[in-house]
């Protein structure tokens, strides 16, 4: 077939212009270099208008300009400004005096011609600031107040001053929105809600609360207290001010005898250092007016900004001590937020001069590089060039010449590529009054269609081959064509031909620093950064599994080449992850990775420790070299110790590996920092097993499905968990390691398939999926979450429905989790969403003449512009950001997976599970994990309840069978109903050990069978020689999110009869249900007696 080379480059659509014939004078001056002008030098050639062209202020301070009408300055974007001598700034200015037009851009002209204004040579990066349109239809454009215009880290003039007169149309701030400033999103101080149930309503003599945990400079800024009734009626009663607080410290209500029975305190603080605040909460004391402390012990409800409230039975906050140290663990401390303002002023950007008869327009940055630096949205840049250049005429030309700059847009549907023999449609926006006559060789077009003002369509179905499709529009005399490309090919090659473009952009960008990979694979380049600034404020650039991910692309790759070269550059990668590793077997850190090469010694386990392992593990099976493996082993191994009972984990980041190696692993279960993500958990037993075969890890995967799959496909889920509890859900990958690691005939598999086809089905038939290619922005940015805008962590969107897609943590992890499924489960439908996920990737490519940029892809695609384009929020994962591991390597694993029809859950090659299981051995006998060193001392225990369950399982041998519940409809947790007439049921289960235990160690008790409203308050651990000697021995507060509750405690000694009684509060007097699944009390083995 016709097909052209590979490397294809499309800056912009194509630009023909005709204009009516008239005979142009030179009106105008250009200065600059050719195409640093050529922005002006087209916009006025369109209009009609003859210039001229100087490369520098000298040729400049030559030429006459007896017969121009207008001066232009274009400069590049250096790190320092063009300067004007005093001759050529005077020159200049008296031009401008006797009726010319002038436009500079990051420009400093001599003071004394310019008097009005203060001029500086001093400049900086607008990292995160954008600049931002001050007025409708700027300079008779179609740009609004308000409109946002990215200008990627440019260099800015920050401390010129323009005279008072001088019109601010554009303006640099730390804008907030994607299109347009949003000014509905403010910055709010930290704040924190208690809410106190007495009970039952009291006459009230004061209420305090102390702030700051022993830290003056942690305390509230203000508190209010609110009281209500039995009605829970809430009205604001008082607010006291810091400056008021008792000894600096506390809030004091003076209550005047008034009823109440819920006391509510809101306090806020804000923040008052740059790099760390602290807002301490501390102890609430309601005295009533007979002097009696009614809320000690009281149940009470806590919530931090908008976050879930946590529900707390006699905690801290009213165990009657005011004001205990944060040192102590006996507070509530918080981070505060910085205090920012957004949208508003910083620098000037475009300001607009009237001198004497003419006028200037100054920039303080360069606008004239927006194409050659990818500024963003491109047709708004476009506008702004457009209107300058409208602006350098004589008002008296203006009209004349604005009907000559007609606007054309076109592209194809779908855009970039399709199939052959497939029917498309050409969209051609232009004016409404325009004739549009559709271009393209050896194709036949249908005729335009006006489906709406100025928008025409009209259908063509191509053969193989690569075209250049366009249109030109005709108003009156004037036309304008554009064009855009197409290729028309099989899908495989179009795929073959993105991967390749991909892995020469890892040869070509810099992305690595030896192209050999000796030097490893930094983890991202950022667009702005390739001209001003930094790419991410991360301590070191070099990522663990950046290396990982792209090595393994880069193995794949080498598999559909069978060139050597990229083997040798996937095993130098692999070599540098093991680098990251804590190999110290006397260590309990011992198998997991370092996040950073340097400065962090962090360990994730959840998602980059373990893409770290799966890329060793699968390079063992494609090599049969067990060093890998027995890498990625202690890490499963090391996993698996810090897992709770159902093999999830309870944190998202061990960050000091000090108290790690202090605590040891066992104690690692108790943190409930973060919750659970199933798929990392499944993952992590998925490669392990893969490797090993060990049936273990099989069994690991099959109960995190059967946990979590049930309450993943309920229907009214959002009403059962915890909010917070949404990563635990199944993900779309996680469906489909279940899939693939079900019996056939498991009745949950088939479940899981319906319920997954019917979802990617709703997916496919979405109207703005289909018209967008992917799913547009999910949700509202969180408010809870403003805090971390242009500091951390961040979307690259404001509001739903934007037309944005993320190649970070959306399409490109979809596409991969959509191979596996298709394999995993091969139907029409995993296979039409799969293809749809990855003819989108393809698509949205990056076309760039700059070979930094060319064939990558970036977090933030503008899926209705068709362009790169987000918010400035995230400073290290940004919406320009093209990382290397998490984006790149994984579209061009799954592009490769699917060129070689690979299957990621066969074990390939040279790998075996019997090797695999002797070097599980071997790791096992480096560090003999905790879990196989401990026993569960109430395995087969019976329990004796004082009231007997009468829902789920109905039997207290479900708590002890050793069986993991998972939702509580599944009948396997025992259930209680609570009567409405009682705040707080106790329920007691008594059992008796084989023998008395010198060592516990450890408790785990799951309650609530996943719903948040059935889980435990509280739980006490008491034993004795006898039922009646029974004494307390472990108090447990019992307030994981998910009813997954772990300890972990210094060694305790059990006499042969023990006690757990169970706390549920229902202060809201309604029916209410309590589970309680496995609950376990660890010791070590062989050392109980």
């Amino acid at each position: 077939m016709p097909f052209l080379p590979t490397k294809t480059i499309l800056i912009s659509a194509a630009l023909f212009i005709t204009t009516a014939s008239t005979e142009a004078q030179v009106k105008g001056l250009l200065v600059g270099k050719e195409n640093l002008c050529e922005e002006f030098s087209t916009n006025l050639n369109r209009m009609g208008v003859e210039t001229l062209r100087l490369d520098t202020p000298q040729e400049f301070s030559q030429q006459p300009l007896d017969n121009m009408s207008f001066v232009v300055f274009c400069n590049p974007m250096t790190t320092q400004p063009l300067k004007l001598d005093a001759a050529q700034s005077q020159k200049l200015a008296s031009f401008l005096q006797a009726g010319g037009h002038g436009y500079m851009e990051y420009t400093v002209p001599d003071s004394a011609a310019f008097p009005l204004w203060k001029f500086d040579e001093q400049t900086t990066t607008g990292r995160f600031e954008t600049l931002a349109v001050m007025e409708d239809n700027l300079l008779s454009t179609t740009l609004m107040k308000d409109d946002l215009l990215e200008e990627h880290n440019s260099r800015v003039l920050e401390k010129v001053v323009p005279p008072t007169e001088a019109r601010n149309l554009i303006q640099y701030g730390l804008n907030v929105g994607t299109y347009r400033i949003d000014h509905e999103i403010k910055e709010r101080p930290t704040f924190v809600t208690v809410t106190v149930d007495l009970t039952k309503e009291y006459p009230l003599r004061t209420v305090e609360q102390t702030f700051g945990s022993g830290e003056r400079n942690y305390t509230a800024d203000l508190a209010k207290v609110s009281i209500a009734g039995n009605d829970k009626n809430f009205k604001i009663f008082a607010e006291v001010q810091k400056k008021d607080f008792a000894d600096g410290i506390r809030a004091e209500f003076d209550m005047k005898g008034t009823t109440a029975r819920y006391i509510r305190i809101y306090s806020e603080k804000t923040k008052m250092e740059p790099s760390q605040d602290f807002f301490g909460v501390n102890g609430i004391r309601v005295f009533d007016t007979n002097g009696n402390e009614v809320s000690r012990g009281q149940t009470y409800d806590i919530q931090q900004l908008d976050y879930m409230p946590q529900t707390i039975g006699n905690g801290i906050l009213t165990n009657g001590t005011p004001n205990w140290s944060w040192k102590e663990n006996k507070a509530h401390l918080y981070t505060t937020n910085p205090v920012r303002v957004f949208n508003q002023k910083i620098w000037d950007g475009l300001l607009e001069w009237q001198c004497g008869k003419g006028k200037l327009y100054y920039a303080t940055t360069p606008f004239s590089v927006f194409r050659k630096q990818n500024y963003r949205l491109t047709s708004r840049w476009e506008a702004l060039l457009r209107g300058l250049s409208l602006a350098m005429l004589p008002d008296a030309e203006k009209p004349a010449a604005a009907e000559k700059l007609i606007d054309c847009q076109v592209y194809t549907e779908p855009r970039r590529w399709n199939l052959p023999d497939t029917p498309m449609k050409l969209h051609i926006v232009t004016s409404k009054d325009a004739i549009v006559t559709p271009t393209g060789e050896g194709l036949a077009f249908s005729a335009p269609e006006q489906i709406e003002p100025g928008h025409f369509v009209c259908e063509f179905t191509p053969t193989n081959g690569e075209y250049n499709i366009g249109a030109k529009a005709t108003v009156r005399s004037n036309s304008i064509t554009k064009e855009t490309s197409l290729t028309i090919c099989s899908r495989n090659d179009f795929y073959r031909r993105a991967l390749d473009r991909n892995m020469q952009w890892f040869l070509k960008s810099g992305i690595m620093p030896k192209t050999d990979a000796s030097q490893g694979v930094f983890s991202t380049i950022e667009v702005g950064a390739l001209y001003a600034g930094k790419a991410e404020d991360l301590m070191n650039p070099f990522r663990a599994d950046c290396q990982a991910m792209t090595g393994k692309a880069f193995w794949i790759y080498g598999d559909l080449t069978q060139n050597k070269e990229w083997y040798e550059r996937a095993e130098r990668l692999a070599k540098f992850v093991q680098k990251f590793q804590y190999t110290d077997p006397e260590k309990a850190s011992f198998g997991g990775y370092k996040w950073l090469l340097e400065s962090s010694p962090a360990i994730y386990p959840q998602d980059d420790n373990n893409r770290n392992s799966e890329f060793l593990a699968w390079l063992y099976d494609r090599t049969g070299n067990t060093d890998y493996l027995r890498t990625a082993l202690r890490c499963v191994e090391f996993g698996r110790d810090i897992s709770r009972e159902d093999w999830s984990l309870g944190m998202w980041v061990i960050g000091d590996i000090t108290h790690l190696n202090k605590v040891g692993r066992t104690a690692m279960r108790a943190d409930r920092s973060f919750t659970n993500v199933t798929l990392w958990s499944m993952y992590r037993h998925h490669y392990g097993y893969r490797s090993t075969g060990n049936p273990q890890y099989l069994d690991a995967i099959r109960t995190l499905a059967r946990v979590y799959a049930p309450v993943s496909m309920h229907p009214d889920k959002d009403n059962i968990i915890n909010p917070e509890m949404h990563w635990g859900l199944m993900s779309e990958r996680a469906n489909a390691l279940a899939l693939a690691y079900l019996d056939k005939d498991d009745p949950l598999r088939e479940k899981i398939k319906t319920y997954h086809e019917k979802k990617e089905l709703n997916v496919l038939n979405r109207p703005d999926v289909k018209k967008y290619g992917s799913i547009p922005a999910k949700g509202d940015i969180d408010p809870n979450t403003y805090k971390w805008l242009f500091v951390n962590d961040s979307t690259i969107h404001t509001r739903a429905g934007e037309p944005l897609t993320d190649q970070l943590y959306t399409t490109s992890l979809e596409g991969l989790a959509r191979w596996e499924a298709y394999k995993a489960c091969p139907t029409t439908v995993t296979q039409a969403a799969m293809e749809f996920n990855l003819d989108y990737l393809v698509r949205i490519q990056m076309e760039n003449t700059d070979e930094r940029l060319d064939g990558c892809w970036l977090r933030s695609f503008d899926a209705q512009n068709w362009e790169y384009y987000g918010t400035r929020y995230d400073p290290n994962y940004g919406a320009y950001h093209a990382y290397s591991g998490w984006m790149n390597s994984i579209i061009s694993q799954t592009l490769g997976m699917y060129l070689l029809d690979e299957n990621p859950f066969t074990q390939y090659h040279k790998g075996t599970h019997e090797q695999g299981m002797k070097t599980l051995d071997k790791v096992r006998h480096e560090r003999m994990p905790d879990y196989m060193k401990q026993t569960n001392l109430l395995s087969g225990i019976e329990l004796t309840a004082n009231i007997a369950p009468d829902l789920g399982s109905k039997n207290t041998n479900t708590i002890t069978d050793g069986f993991i519940e998972g939702l509580f409809d599944d009948n396997k947790s025992a259930g209680w109903s609570i009567s409405p007439t009682t705040t707080m049921t106790i329920i007691t289960l008594t059992g008796k050990l084989n023998a008395p235990v010198q060592n516990c160690i450890a408790a785990s008790i799951r309650s609530g069978g996943l719903h948040r409203d059935c889980t435990l308050n509280s739980a006490e651990l008491w034993t004795g020689k006898s039922l009646d000697s029974m004494k307390l021995v472990k108090s447990f507060a019992c307030d994981e999110i998910a009813g997954i509750d772990n300890y972990s405690f210094d060694p305790i000694k059990l006499q042969p009869y023990i006690q757990l009684r169970l706390v549920k509060y229902t202060p809201d007097e309604k029916p209410a249900r309590l589970y309680i699944g496995e609950i376990r009390l660890t010791a070590w083995k062989g050392e109980n007696q």
